[in-house]
């Protein structure tokens, strides 16, 4: 699947789990900037959309290919890291964040 196609996922995923403390984060790396926040908005997502320029972000959370979906704690501990994409990842993903999984 290819990044801007899992935007409808992510924004269902956003809407679950919004009330229960998980945020969605998309960082693109897209080098028109515009592209990403465009798919988000497409869908009507109120994620917010991180442009990673330089690639900080990927390097930080060891992402080496795209799309990858990484859970992060509030703690900042990396809880889940899932390369490519499907929904059952995502869920494995929200789960782990909230420490059900």
């Amino acid at each position: 699947m290819a990044c801007g196609e899992e935007y409808p996922h992510l924004k269902s995923a956003d809407d679950r789990y919004r009330e229960r403390g998980l945020r969605i984060i998309s960082i693109s790396q897209d080098p028109s900037k515009g592209v990403a926040g465009m798919l988000a908005q497409e869908v009507n997502a109120t994620f917010p959309v991180v442009h990673d320029a330089d690639g900080e972000i990927f390097k930080l959370y060891g992402i080496k290919s795209i799309p990858t979906n990484v859970a992060v704690t509030r703690e900042g501990r990396i809880v889940h890291v899932a390369e490519g994409f499907s929904e059952s990842s995502l869920e494995a993903a929200a789960k782990a964040a909230l420490g059900e999984g």
